[in-house]
């Protein structure tokens, strides 16, 4: 059995708790814009590093299980396992490649201390977890004594010290020659509808890679959207994803599809034309429904009721809006989080319609392993309680390198240069974050 002390703390500035961040590895830090709390994650009391993409999903969901057991009945609903799965699975093959390294098969872990900070008045609760009492009071009061001093002079209104040197698109003809080869297979093969295709840039830099900055900027150039990072062993996943795959609260599951989508207008009412634009188009509608469909059809392989308003809604982000369906459903106790990931994952957004179908053909013509990016990234607490978000708008970041990764959704009338510009749009919410501190993210729709 684990042992479990707990601190609370007045108001402190959170960029000394970022700073703290980087004394330690792993580091876990989840902020969603519509929680009153964000959390961080400091170090590994226990860990789990699945060995294949294949049985991840299930080889973490029985590790969570067993670890459960060691925790105190009294925090089981403030302690958490925090992570990220992996993109492939379910014996989709992968390949292998060095820019994921220890993050390729996903990465679990029970942090030594989690901490909730309050977003309004920086107030926090801190748990410190170990395997003896003088452990675990020794490693409280090491980080606030430790805290107390960056405290005194920690600047929160630090800007980004990287600088862009070079920017590589990777492998760029291939893909525009993968686009065209898509689009004949969608055209020659019943039932595929969509497959999203992945590409990636290689960016170097010059200067010195901080926690602390790097969250400021994440927080400064993508206004709400979740902001996630997860470090490990020298890499540095990070994520401005505006895309919610699954939450647990209250014995509820919620979800929702996000498909179809325009431009936000330049003043109110012209905004307002879009929008009813939108809501009237019956291609967008069309997609958004099949969405919906893959959506309702996987929680209904788990026998689960989800409920649904049979019109969309407007998603209104800072430069576009789209076709929003909130779907919930009550949650039996003996469904896991992870059960129900396993379905959702990949959405049509990040793999395509059929999933299986597209998922397939994404295994078999991508020529690299997409790890962490698309994939669910989140925590769980021992309650059942728990919240994951898709990996897109992200980064991986190692020493003075940073690969960038984004997808275009392909269908039959795709145009292969009309994709490399789509994907170009969204390549540019990390770099403004990684280099800019002035400038806003593109919140498009997806990968």
């Amino acid at each position: 059995m684990y042992v479990v002390q707990d601190l609370k703390l007045d108001s402190f500035p959170l960029a000394a708790f970022i700073q703290m961040s980087q004394r330690f590895d792993p580091v876990y830090i989840f902020d969603a814009p519509d929680q009153p709390t964000l959390k961080i994650a400091l170090g590994a009391i226990d860990s789990f590093e699945p060995q294949t993409n294949q049985t991840a999903f299930n080889d973490i969901s029985n590790w969570y299980a067993h670890i459960a057991q060691s925790i105190p009945d009294k925090y089981m609903q403030d302690l958490a396992v925090v992570g990220g799965l992996p993109f492939q699975k379910n014996g989709q093959a992968s390949i292998r490649t060095d820019v994921w390294r220890d993050l390729d098969h996903g990465y679990f872990f029970l942090p030594q201390l989690l901490i909730h900070i309050a977003k309004d008045d920086y107030k926090a609760h801190i748990f410190s977890v170990g395997t003896t009492f003088d452990n675990t009071q020794q490693q409280l009061q090491s980080f606030l004594t430790n805290l107390k001093l960056l405290a005194a002079h920690a600047d929160t209104g630090s800007i980004s010290k990287l600088h862009l040197q070079q920017k590589k698109e990777l492998a760029l003809q291939h893909w525009q020659s993968l686009v065209k080869q898509t689009v004949t297979q969608l055209n020659t093969t019943a039932n595929l509808q969509k497959v999203v295709l992945s590409r990636q840039m290689q960016v170097q830099f010059t200067g010195t890679l901080e926690l602390k900055q790097l969250f400021n900027n994440l927080r400064r150039a993508n206004l709400n959207t979740y902001h996630v990072i997860l470090k490990l062993r020298g890499s540095v996943f990070v994520s401005a994803t505006p895309e919610r795959l699954l939450k647990i609260a209250n014995h509820h599951l919620y979800t929702a599809a996000v498909a179809g989508t325009i431009r936000r207008g330049t003043t109110p009412d012209s905004d307002i034309r879009y929008g009813q634009t939108l809501l009237a188009d019956q291609k967008n509608l069309q997609e958004h429904q099949y969405v919906v469909q893959n959506i309702i059809d996987n929680l209904r392989r788990l026998k689960l009721q989800p409920h649904y308003a049979t019109r969309p809604q407007l998603l209104k982000n800072p430069n576009v809006q789209h076709l929003y369906t909130p779907i919930t459903s009550i949650l039996p106790k003996q469904i896991s989080a992870f059960e129900i990931l396993q379905q959702l994952h990949p959405t049509p957004a990040l793999g395509g319609l059929p999933q299986t179908l597209a998922s397939q053909v994404i295994a078999a013509v991508e020529n690299y392993d997409r790890g962490l990016y698309g994939a669910p990234i989140g925590y769980l607490q021992f309650d059942g309680v728990g919240e994951f978000v898709v990996g897109i708008r992200s980064a991986l970041l190692r020493q003075q390198t940073a690969w960038l990764f984004a997808g275009a959704g392909i269908v039959a009338d795709s145009d292969a240069a009309a994709e490399v510009l789509e994907t170009r749009l969204k390549f540019q919410p990390m770099l403004n974050t990684l280099f800019s501190t002035d400038q806003r993210g593109d919140h498009a729709n997806g990968n």
